[in-house]
């Protein structure tokens, strides 16, 4: 969680942006103004900073405190920009925040550069939670910025020697540590991270408390540093920081701090649990290989520890949750699921989660038991939480069951753009596919099918899949992969680039149809939907190196062509060798087919050409 950085210095210009009359009683339109003042602001000191870098020589003729509170003032506006953009809701919008964020780090090392003790300490510390704001925000690895972050790391602790007088928030100094040992464990540095930490942990941030508090507060950035790098996808860090938090104050062992550090050895329990579960693909029980089910088993100890060592702690109920949703999505036993569920909500009905629990318990007796069972818990669903997000979905299961089609638009009608109802909503244009395609209207069912696979996918996180779904997205991805196969290549090089761009999106919705269905799926689809996954992929990646050879370029295009589309090609044929390699486990489970046979002849294949199992 972000530490709030607040505007401290404001010159009068953004004084002058205040309303005059009156305190605002719309929040919106109040929460809109002020964002108004700091665009107002941001681009008075980036004009002003821009015209001092536009003549050099003015930098030297402005006083150090003006410079230092136009670069501080302009990073806390900047910031400030960032922390509004809707970042949850659109890739945009992340985008935009990250560059929003660099940019208030730069101004803010401006602001420190001008060596006032009064500003150098909260500069550089704002400079690098912003730079890591902004990381965190990234798709994708950020090498440059992570580096500039570092140094800023080190020019924090640098200055602290050199003045330490002006640096007087030990927490400060904890925030600043964490970022600099998890930007050096994602940089593949290990020593150089566990070295600063052991020395962290270990030298003056710690001196003269006694033995107890210490390990107190060792235990506890060990914990925060879990959860950093959890959050990183650092798995296995992540599960080293919670081991050593709970070794080093365990209240089995240590009564007397039993109280200090429960609460905080639960969620290191909790979390420890997650890593692990982080680490095994989201995909049918029929896929997970010995490992990954050793894994789930770990991480389902793990939880049912939580659940009977700490009673009416939040951990608890989340793992009870957690459990539901690893027998749900990943091992496919919605006996096992529902049990879960139902716990959760018998033992936990005030809890924000119960809602979802017995809703989930609905869906899952649905499967395992049938649907007068899951009318209880729907039932009882509209009678405890008749306001809650998932008593809307009811009337959803009811005209999925009754194949009632007016029941289906209804929900439709009522939900459409609203994200939490995404999965929802493609639900019912899946089941609404089925019933035109009952009624013998191919082209109808879809056109719902690829409405069911645009509204479903937009919902990525614990996602449901039902037959219905499932059956949707294999029709999508075969329709597309159909297309795919009637598009021809040759002639020209804008012909062939043309044909390409076309080739490449139909091959991208023919794998999102192979790939949803293979997700939701019973065996059987999952394996006819991988295999021909692995087709889509193997016939790109060789239609790539044929069109190097026969697309008519001159003798330096082909060069530069191939070279540029050889790494695209092995990476379609390793996806492909993959896709193979799932099909033949599934279809593993009828050894006689010849989807089994066609997937093992593939896989075989793709082994030789990659040289990698």
């Amino acid at each position: 969680m972000r530490k709030p950085i607040r505007l401290a210095f404001l010159l009068p210009l953004l004084a002058s942006c205040v309303p005059d009359e009156g305190t605002l009683e719309h929040p919106g339109l109040e929460k809109e103004l002020a964002r108004l003042e700091y665009e107002r602001a941001a681009d008075y000191y980036g004009a002003y900073i821009e015209r001092m870098d536009e003549f050099p020589n003015l930098r030297d003729r402005i006083p150090p405190e003006e410079l230092a509170l136009v670069g501080y003032s302009y990073g806390q506006c900047l910031a400030e920009l960032a922390f509004a953009e809707p970042v949850e809701e659109s890739p945009v919008a992340r985008s935009k925040a990250s560059r929003l964020l660099e940019m208030a780090g730069d101004a803010f090392l401006l602001a420190a550069e001008q060596n006032l003790a009064e500003y150098v300490q909260p500069a550089v510390y704002s400079a690098v939670r912003v730079y890591k704001q902004a990381l965190d925000l990234e798709e994708e690895d950020r090498s440059g910025l992570a580096e500039r972050t570092l140094a800023a790391c080190a020019t924090y602790f640098d200055e602290k020697k050199a003045r330490p007088a002006a640096f007087a928030l030990p927490e400060d100094d904890a925030d600043i540590a964490l970022v600099n040992v998890e930007l050096l464990y994602r940089a593949g540095e290990d020593d150089r991270a566990e070295e600063f930490l052991d020395r962290f942990l270990t030298e003056d941030y710690h001196r003269g408390e006694d033995e107890q508090t210490r390990r107190v507060s060792q235990a506890s950035l060990l914990a925060r540093l879990g959860d950093q790098t959890f959050d990183a996808g650092l798995y296995d860090k992540a599960r080293q920081m919670y081991q050593r938090a709970c070794d080093l104050v365990d209240p089995k062992k240590d009564t007397e701090l039993a109280e200090r550090w429960s609460s905080n050895s639960k969620v290191a329990q909790y979390h420890r649990a997650l890593a692990l579960e982080a680490e095994v693909p989201q995909i049918p029980a029929v896929f997970l290989d010995n490992v990954s089910r050793e894994k789930l088993d770990r991480v389902l100890e793990s939880y049912a520890d939580l659940i009977e060592r700490y009673p009416g702690h939040e951990v608890a109920v989340a793992a009870l949750y957690r459990r539901g949703l690893i027998f749900q999505l990943w091992l496919s036993d919605p006996a096992a699921a529902e049990a879960e569920y139902a716990r959760l909500a018998s033992d936990y009905p005030d809890d924000d989660l119960a809602p979802a629990a017995l809703f989930r318990a609905g869906l899952m007796a649905e499967t395992a038991e049938g649907w007068p069972r899951a009318l209880e818990y729907f039932g009882d669903l509209k009678n405890w939480y008749g306001d809650s997000p998932e008593a809307e979905l009811v009337p959803l299961r009811e005209a999925i069951h009754a194949g009632d089609a007016d029941g289906l638009d209804r929900f439709i009608a009522r939900h459409t753009d609203d994200p939490v109802f995404y999965i929802w909503v493609g639900e019912a244009y899946a089941a609404l596919g089925l019933l035109a395609e009952g009624e013998g209207d191919p082209d109808r069912a879809l056109e719902l099918y690829t409405r069911a696979v645009q509204e479903h996918a937009r919902k990525a996180v614990n996602r449901y899949g039902s037959p219905a779904v499932a059956h949707a997205y294999y029709v999508y991805g075969e329709h597309g992969f159909q297309e795919y196969m009637g598009v021809t290549v040759g002639g020209g090089l804008a012909e062939v680039k043309a044909q390409l761009e076309r080739k490449t999106a139909l091959m991208d919705r023919a794998a999102l149809g192979f790939s949803g269905a293979a997700s939701f799926g019973e065996p059987a689809l999952v394996a006819e939907a991988q295999l021909k996954a692995a087709r889509v992929f193997e016939e790109f990646g060789e239609m790539l190196q044929d069109v190097v050879i026969t697309g008519g370029a001159s003798g330096e295009e082909i060069e530069k062509a191939y070279f540029a589309i050889n790494d695209r090609t092995y990476f379609y044929l390793v996806a492909a060798r993959e896709a193979y390699k799932t099909a033949l486990a599934s279809a593993g489970l009828e050894p006689e087919s010849e989807t089994f046979r066609l997937a093992g002849e593939g896989y075989r294949r793709l082994v030789e050409i990659t040289g990698e199992e």
